[in-house]
């Protein structure tokens, strides 16, 4: 019988969600670099929020009294301010008043995911 090399766990996501999630924890100076991000390092972002969301503690050490589910916006945080500060916001602001550049629908948000899912497809390929 073989055994698992590790249960991984990676976030799937995208630089406009990303964007999305910085503005609503009040991270303004942060979400326009979001939207930029190449897919690969959006990638690399949800692998590193995936590591953190299976050892919470990590997350908690970081940003103590963090919102739940708040570990994309850690890491992005981390990713793009160069360290690891708790957002701004304990709590998101209003959706109702994003930015229009982030205004997207459902199928506009799971369409901007496509080039970060190819990413981790091959990447997972290529560790098998």
């Amino acid at each position: 019988m073989s055994h698992n090399r590790g249960v991984t766990m990676v976030v799937v996501t995208s630089p406009l969600t990303l964007a999305r999630l910085l503005w609503l924890y009040g991270e303004d100076d942060l979400w326009e670099l979001a939207l930029a991000l190449p897919p690969e390092k959006a990638a690399d972002i949800g692998e590193r929020a995936g590591d953190l969301m299976m050892h919470p503690g990590a997350a908690d050490a970081i940003w103590p009294e963090r919102p739940r589910g708040s570990e994309l916006v850690l890491v992005a945080i981390e990713a793009l301010a160069g360290g690891s500060p708790p957002a701004r916001r304990n709590r998101r602001k209003p959706k109702k008043n994003l930015p229009a550049r982030l205004n997207a629908t459902e199928t506009e948000l799971w369409s901007s995911i496509k080039p970060v899912s190819d990413v981790v497809d091959q990447r997972n390929r290529d560790r098998h």
